[in-house]
């Protein structure tokens, strides 16, 4: 019997939004009225996100285009994403009026750029083009949000032409500059643009306007863009406002374009290359990021406070699911995040989840956490061919560390390895998984293939003798008398008790994946019978039937690349095509019958994984 844990808080309506970002900053929530809940960035120094957001109901910022009083924002907007990335807008009017806007955030930039472009077919007419919005507050994020204290400034500057904003605690927590590419009007705090206020003077929550006003022709089009930069400090803000300018948003757009549109993929059906690509930008922009003091990567489970244990490392999410899809846009940027986990991360391997600088932030031993750092090596050489990682310094000096663990952990009677938490990161009932145990078991298949490379045979030797001593422990005793014949217990203690269970984080449908065994033999037939049946109780059939845990009772969208790793069938593509989870975006699990996110919205490392399975399902099909 399972004891009862606490679950994640259930989603009861996810609404409809959208997002975006860049290495630097993230765009986590775009309304579909187009306005903007917040921007956020990564410190090193409050490990975690720092985010800049509106006040109560008012949003950090919203675009708008006025005619005669009336403005042409406040209809129902046609969005669309370009290359599944970007998002964009139009809006058509009555009177001829037709407004598009575009949110990008430029590759390598500390900012983001908000395009709006007014075309014109009807009669002259007067317009007005710009934002407004409320800076409401600074929150810390870690898992959760805290609301920071600080002392806000904000001024107009004659050089980067637009507002300055900047939180000051001790010392100045982050700092945040607009502009834009016409001459505009700025109202703020009820002020006009060129007064500068005292600290003590400002309000809670700062109102600003920024407007650009023009006569548009029959005919003619009004393009502004509005730069919103962000830096550790004021000064930074503004001189990187300034550098947008100069580069131009025409020139920015087209070069994020053409980086997407070179990593761009197709797959079977519209809503399938749409998912795919949703899914591999959302995990390798959120996934992975560059704080904004020091400019050092830092890998998480989500750069969105809509996860709920955002802005944390965990090795299984970071190695065994973000980091395929990762190497699936850029192989070179999958070297670095193997060398950071291997270096920030792993002066503390094993355990459940670690600050973004390396530290312990919530204890416990997880053997998969451990050989991640292995397997993962095994995905990198074959999608990369990079051997050269082998004589790396920081990767000699991990794998001396975790051999170390892991002769810790084997328990000599029976010859399998223990751990004190499951892959869902709840305790285990029994000391020796099943799937923990082969994942180990592929570790130590994948070191005898990396010795043998580097030309250490007696290694090799001695870690295959390894491994095919692990394989007997797990068949004598894992496999056990079950309700559909002979099958793979979930844990057990060695000494005859086991738990029939199974998690979509970890499952026993990924044993064939690994290598362990062939999908035919009886066992996996058994197991996989008894997985996919009423006998489990956390098998949920319905439209969009699947597999969930104890840890959240839903269908998992692991459970979903789980399947397409064992390859393509027609159920799991339907169900791709057809659930809508979260905007389109993975999720931990959703309803079994409506396919909308239940738990866990936008699941960075998660999408990872299931763009790489949608991938590594088509090649095993061909």
């Amino acid at each position: 019997m399972r004891k009862i844990l606490t679950v994640p808080e259930e989603i009861t309506d996810p609404g409809r939004s959208y997002l975006t970002g860049n290495e630097y900053v993230s765009l986590p929530v775009v309304n579909v009225d187009g306005s903007l809940d917040r921007l956020n960035v990564l410190s090193m120094r409050k490990t975690g996100l720092l985010e800049i957001i509106g006040q109560y109901d008012r949003p950090l910022m919203k675009p708008f285009v006025m005619v005669a009083e009336k403005d042409l924002m406040d209809t129902e907007l046609q969005w669309q994403r370009r290359y599944s990335w970007l998002p964009e807008f139009v809006s058509k009017s009555v009177e001829g009026l037709t407004v598009r806007g575009t949110i990008f955030a430029p590759l390598g930039e500390k900012g983001f750029v908000y395009h709006l472009e007014v075309a014109n077919e009807g009669e002259a007419r007067e317009i007005e083009i710009g934002l407004r919005g409320s800076w409401g507050g600074l929150l810390q994020t870690v898992y959760t949000e805290r609301y920071l204290p600080f002392t806000r400034t904000i001024e107009f500057n004659k050089w980067s032409e637009g507002l300055v904003f900047e939180a000051l605690g001790s010392s100045a927590l982050i700092g945040m500059a607009i502009g834009s590419s016409v001459p505009t009007e700025t109202i703020w705090a009820g002020y006009p643009d060129k007064v500068i206020l005292p600290p003590e003077s400002l309000p809670r929550g700062i109102p600003f306007t920024t407007t650009h006003r023009a006569r548009l022709g029959k005919g003619e089009t009004k393009e502004v863009s509005f730069f919103v930069a962000v830096n550790r400090e004021k000064d930074g803000a503004r001189t990187t406002v300034v550098h947008l300018k100069r580069r131009g948003a025409k020139k920015m757009l087209e070069e994020t374009q053409k980086w997407l549109a070179a990593r761009y993929r197709k797959d079977e059906s519209l809503a399938l290359t749409e998912k795919l690509n949703l899914n591999l930008f959302f995990n390798y922009f959120y996934a992975q990021g560059l704080t904004i003091d020091t400019e050092e990567l830092v890998l998480v489970t989500s750069r969105s406070p809509r996860y709920y244990v955002s802005a944390a490392f965990w090795a299984r999410d970071a190695l065994l699911w973000s980091l395929p899809g990762i190497i699936l846009i850029d192989a070179n940027q999958g070297r670095k995040v193997l060398e950071t986990a291997y270096t920030t991360y792993g002066k503390n391997l094993g355990i459940h989840s670690l600050y973004i600088d390396g530290t312990v932030l919530y204890p416990g031993y997880e053997q998969d956490e451990l050989v991640a750092y292995i397997v993962a090596v095994d995905t990198y050489l074959k999608e990369t061919k990079d051997y050269s990682i082998l004589n790396e310094e920081w990767f000699e000096k991990g794998i001396r560390d975790i051999l170390t663990i892991l002769a810790e952990k084997r328990d000599t009677d029976t010859g399998l390895y223990e751990t004190f938490l499951c892959p869902s990161d709840d305790p285990a009932t029994y000391p020796y998984l099943t799937y923990d145990n082969v994942l180990t078991w592929k570790a130590l298949k994948v070191l005898s293939e990396i010795y043998r490379y580097t030309g250490s045979y007696k290694d090799a030797e001695l870690k295959e003798e390894e491994a095919r001593e692990l394989k007997e422990s797990i068949s004598k005793y894992c496999v056990v008398d079950g309700p559909k014949g002979k099958m793979f217990a979930w844990s057990v203690d060695g000494k005859g008790n086991y738990e029939l269970y199974d998690e979509p984080p970890g499952s026993l449908e990924l044993l064939t994946y690994y290598g362990f065994l062939d999908s035919n033999e009886p066992l996996y037939i058994n197991t996989m019978a008894w997985l996919y049946s009423e006998a489990n109780p956390y098998y949920y059939e319905g439209r969009f039937s699947g597999l969930g845990c104890q840890h959240a009772e839903h269908p998992f969208v692991m459970n979903v690349f789980n399947r397409l790793l064992q390859g393509r069938d027609e159920a799991t593509i339907e169900l791709l095509e057809s659930a809508r989870w979260d905007n389109g975006l993975a999720c931990e699990s959703f309803s079994k019958d409506t396919g909308v996110v239940k738990t866990g919205a936008a699941f960075a490392t998660c999408a990872g994984m299931l763009g790489y399975a949608m991938v590594y399902s088509r090649r095993e099909k061909q």
